[in-house]
């Protein structure tokens, strides 16, 4: 049985506010205590009630859906904020990671994987929808011109196989473990030299910082 979650919902439609409300409340214990057609009423919100989970639509009207997540990462970093959008590229990828964002979930996925989605972030993992990663990947393989440099210099070849790993959706030490054929003490040490060489201190930080990723 999961535990008790309360959620809000953040969309310009209602049909789509629906839906995702239907999918939550199909848990045990996973209530949708507010819904919100744009970014205005869902910071008012954030204000009076204390969600744990926020799914919010990015493309909002004025103010847009990445000022939601700003404000309420500023408000309190606990609350878990998934962006929910349709139309997924690179730039705003970025964006919601700045933004704080805890996942990049694609309208298109189906329910199950939205479900599955949910729960992920709920447990405190990031979700990133498949084509999301792999947009993620490719900025960190290939590399793009940026004013940020080369942060990757300095890993060795099995921390950026790491990385890599992790940019791919395997999170968890035990999978990354087991997929890269070494012990979880071992994906330990990685990342903590990761993190120090980068100067970063949590994965939401990694991944940031994956999608500016220039080799």
């Amino acid at each position: 049985m999961e535990k008790d979650r309360r959620f809000i919902v953040v969309d310009d439609h209602q049909l789509v506010r629906s839906s995702l409300k239907a999918i939550i409340e199909k848990v045990d214990g996973w209530t949708v205590i507010a819904e919100a057609e744009n970014a205005s009423s869902a910071i008012k919100l954030c204000h009076e009630v204390t969600p744990d989970v926020m799914l919010v639509d990015i493309y909002l009207p004025e103010p847009d859906g990445l000022k939601v997540i700003e404000c309420v990462k500023g408000l309190n970093p606990d609350i878990r904020v998934m962006a929910v959008t349709a139309l997924v590229d690179d730039e705003n990828v970025l964006a919601a990671l700045k933004a704080g964002a805890d996942g990049y979930l694609d309208k298109s996925e189906t329910q199950d994987n939205i479900a599955k989605a949910i729960l992920r972030v709920t447990e405190g993992d990031p979700y990133f929808s498949p084509n999301v990663l792999r947009i993620m990947k490719e900025g960190f393989l290939k590399g793009r011109p940026n004013e940020s440099g080369d942060h990757f210099a300095e890993l060795t070849k099995r921390e950026k196989e790491l990385v890599g790993c992790i940019l791919e959706g395997i999170v968890k030490e035990k999978e990354l473990a087991a997929h890269l054929f070494i012990e979880i003490k071992t994906v330990q040490k990685h990342k903590t030299n990761i993190y120090r060489k980068l100067g970063i201190s949590s994965l939401h930080e990694l991944l940031q910082i994956g999608e500016e990723a220039t080799f």
